[in-house]
């Protein structure tokens, strides 16, 4: 009777360290839960984010982009780290609580997810390690503004950064403005002052004969 029990007991251990095993490596593959759209905490049980510099960044194809059109962004690291999962989103620079644009022509390791919008999050797919995560940012049509790539990080099941973040963005308008300089012949010629002062952006040449001679001038 005691050994039917030692027996289950033996066996209930060793199915909560399967289930327990099965769960994180679930959590690795199929990508960051949808609470995670706003703290973009990956709720890996106790585990915190790193409090030291992130050896993860950003690189992103242009400081601009015109509204409607995209931009290439790669997130990286150096060649002892590595990504094991991760979530990123575009955020508005002045209200970071706000999710922008959506996201195209992703690796075989990411997907997109929604958590405002279409597409507007990516996680991973796979629990392999990556060193370089390509994707293709497309800006909105009706926004104007800067904006940061944001995103959590994790190296493994209990490391990871949270709020690794880019260089500004800036999104703009697809006007353009032109401007057209007039030119015209010149010709030099020589003065010959005693004295010269400025006031109020005005040069005054006093010549060496004659009565004082003003010449304004622009900043």
């Amino acid at each position: 009777m005691t050994s039917t029990k030692q027996l289950s007991r033996v066996f209930i251990a060793i199915t909560m360290v399967i289930a327990f095993f099965a769960t994180s490596s679930l959590q690795y593959s199929t990508g960051a839960p949808s609470e995670a759209c706003i703290t973009m905490l990956p709720h890996h049980g106790a585990a915190v984010p790193q409090s030291t510099l992130s050896p993860y960044s950003f690189t992103v194809s242009s400081s601009h982009v015109v509204q409607g059109s995209n931009v290439k962004v790669l997130i990286s690291t150096h060649r002892y780290k590595y990504i094991k999962g991760f979530i990123l989103q575009a955020r508005c620079a002045l209200d970071q609580n706000r999710i922008l644009g959506h996201w195209t022509n992703l690796s075989s390791f990411t997907k997109t997810t929604s958590c405002n919008s279409k597409d507007d999050t990516v996680t991973h797919v796979s629990n392999v390690n990556k060193q370089r995560l390509p994707f293709q940012w497309n800006a909105p049509p009706d926004f104007l503004g800067a904006v940061i790539f944001t995103a959590t990080i994790a190296e493994n099941f209990d490391i990871f950064w949270n709020g690794v973040k880019s260089n500004s963005l800036f999104v703009t308008s697809d006007l353009t403005t032109s401007t057209t300089s007039e030119t015209s012949p010149k010709s030099t010629f020589t003065i010959s002052c005693s004295q010269l002062t400025i006031q109020n952006n005005t040069l005054i040449c006093k010549l060496k004969d004659g009565p004082l001679d003003m010449i304004t001038w622009r900043k």
